[in-house]
């Protein structure tokens, strides 16, 4: 028996037992009515499977540990070009690697 349909008896009883206010008061109660279990079933299809697809999103950048980031190589390049021996980023050295070029004849 359910708690809805014990909740009826209960009220139905006080009601003929001449307690009418009481059997009111019974329905009115709020109620827990626990929701419905449906079992639902994905259908097997031949030749097709479900596997694990891990993957990610960063939260807070600030919190990532240093061996976890990786350098913007084409973005301090560009500021090496650009500044020579000029540059002035931390950890990083400038160094000019000549090379010959030549034209062919």
């Amino acid at each position: 028996m359910t708690k809805v349909k014990v909740v009826g008896v209960k009220a139905l009883e006080a009601e003929q037992a001449g307690q009418k206010e009481e059997a009111i008061a019974i329905l009115e109660e709020e109620q827990y009515v626990p929701p419905p279990i449906i079992e639902s079933s994905i259908p097997k299809i031949s030749g097709q499977t479900m596997r694990d697809n891990w993957d990610f999103e960063v939260l807070n950048g600030n919190l990532i540990p240093r061996n976890y980031l990786k350098i913007n190589e084409i973005k301090i390049r560009g500021v090496v070009r650009a500044m020579k021996e000029a540059t002035n980023i931390p950890g990083i050295k400038a160094i000019n690697r000549a090379k010959i070029s030549g034209t062919r004849r």
